[in-house]
């Protein structure tokens, strides 16, 4: 049985460009989206659940019908200067619903193996760049602060309920699927500028590298000895 993976909020440019590399590694991705800033263009390599991450009807639904071993959560509201001005709008959603996510993930016993899409925004400003991991934290932005606070949660959480977790701290990918099945759709007057990006498909594969590495398929288990 191929194993899934649950990735919300797949119907966006990272989100859907994971749950291809995730098709084509061997694992079936599970799509959990409310297309609020998604496309269904993109929804083309695994199962669509079209929902918000807090429904927990829809978890359980996945949970039935999947057995995810692990999920990917990409699901949030990305744009910093929007965060500036909305700030309970991001704080709601990237925390409080991220927060009942977690909560209905665990209440209803999948595996505790969450990879959480964080940001580099999370440092801030600082001095020494390359920014190493443990430069010193400092956001900016409400967004920033949000990334960062779900982050601690994942560590208290794991630290109380065993959930594993990995947060992913990366700067704006760039690039496309070489055979352009998850390419997102370009104004014309985008076309131009972005086309130094969508030929630098090295910097989503590091990235979609870093996901593939944290949510490997269990190990299948040792046959019982004859005298089991």
């Amino acid at each position: 049985m191929t194993p899934s993976i649950l990735v919300a909020g797949g119907a966006g440019y990272v989100g859907s460009h994971t749950a291809k590399y995730l098709a084509d590694s061997g694992f079936q991705p599970v799509i959990l989206d409310n297309l609020s800033s998604g496309h269904r263009f993109a929804l083309k390599f695994g199962p669509f659940y079209e929902g918000s991450i807090r429904d927990r009807a829809v978890l359980e639904e996945i949970a039935a019908k999947h057995q995810p071993i692990g999920a990917i959560l990409f699901a949030g509201f990305i744009a910093v200067g929007e965060s500036t001005q909305h700030p309970r709008k991001y704080f709601h959603n990237n925390v409080i619903d991220s927060i009942q996510f977690l909560d209905n993930y665990l209440d209803l016993k999948l595996p505790g193996n969450i990879v959480f899409s964080s940001s580099a925004s999370v440092y801030g400003v600082q001095e020494k760049v390359p920014i190493p991991e443990d430069a010193p934290l400092d956001p900016l932005s409400p967004y920033a602060e949000t990334k960062l606070f779900f982050e601690r949660v994942l560590r208290w959480y794991g630290s109380a309920y065993g959930l594993k977790s990995a947060c992913l701290r990366y700067f704006n990918a760039a690039g496309a699927d070489p055979g352009t099945r998850a390419r997102a759709r370009l104004h014309r007057w985008m076309c131009s500028a972005c086309r130094a990006f969508a030929r630098n498909d090295e910097a989503l594969d590091q990235v979609l590298d870093g996901w593939r590495g944290r949510l490997q398929p269990p190990e299948p288990p040792e046959p019982p000895s004859r005298g089991a």
